[in-house]
């Protein structure tokens, strides 16, 4: 393996209310606009445009999970920043709420 490839990457996740996570991971997984993409350190640098979707990570052990809206991601070697127009982590989502939000999103579609 080479020795100079970094063995984990700093993940940011910000939306312009709050800073949602700031932690060393081993991997992330994103959804962008094509299609999910997994980032492990070492990655060629890359920005993508992202969908609404799940981003999902791993940190300490155990994968973590979070909710997203359309917003941007900057790859780079060592780092990954999430810029999203809002985030929920897992354990944040109301799910009623989440429920009646796609109700009405489905009723605007008929």
């Amino acid at each position: 393996m080479d020795q100079n490839l970094p063995v984990e990457l700093q993940l940011s996740v910000v939306t312009p209310a709050r800073e949602v996570a700031r932690e060393k991971v081993k991997g992330v997984t994103v959804p962008g606009k094509g299609g999910y993409l997994g980032i492990l350190p070492g990655h060629a640098p890359l920005l993508s445009e992202l969908q609404a979707g799940e981003l999902s990570y791993v940190h300490n052990g155990s994968a973590e999970f979070m909710a997203l809206s359309r917003g941007f991601v900057e790859v780079l070697p060592e780092r990954v920043i999430v810029l999203a127009e809002a985030v929920e982590r897992a354990e944040e989502i109301d799910v009623a709420r989440a429920e009646q939000a796609k109700e009405r999103a489905e009723d605007h579609h008929l």
